[in-house]
């Protein structure tokens, strides 16, 4: 799937993982939530360093059916990226990347 060469994890306080998956062949990233149920989401950020144009909520989706979902994959070329997913209510987020 697209050259994945980074791989940025987060678990969750309820045993969620929230990834972000990034590849430097085609200069994407997306988000990626495992181990969840059906109704809990996952979404990307991304912004311009030094933060100054934030756009979030990118590829925004839920599970519905299954314990996993991937977001789209969105341009990252020279912008930060990071996923968050929402579980029960809590949103984590993995760090910029």
């Amino acid at each position: 799937m697209l050259g994945v060469v980074a791989v940025v994890p987060v678990t969750t306080l309820n045993g969620r993982v929230v990834e972000l998956r990034a590849s430097n062949v085609s200069k994407c990233a997306w988000g990626r939530i495992s181990h969840g149920t059906p109704g809990e989401e996952i979404w990307t950020d991304r912004e311009e360093p030094p933060a100054e144009g934030h756009e979030g909520f990118l590829g925004y989706t839920r599970i519905d059916s299954g314990s996993a979902k991937y977001t789209e994959a969105f341009k990252n070329d020279g912008k930060l990226v990071r996923a968050c997913g929402s579980s029960q209510s809590v949103i984590e987020c993995t760090g910029w990347f």
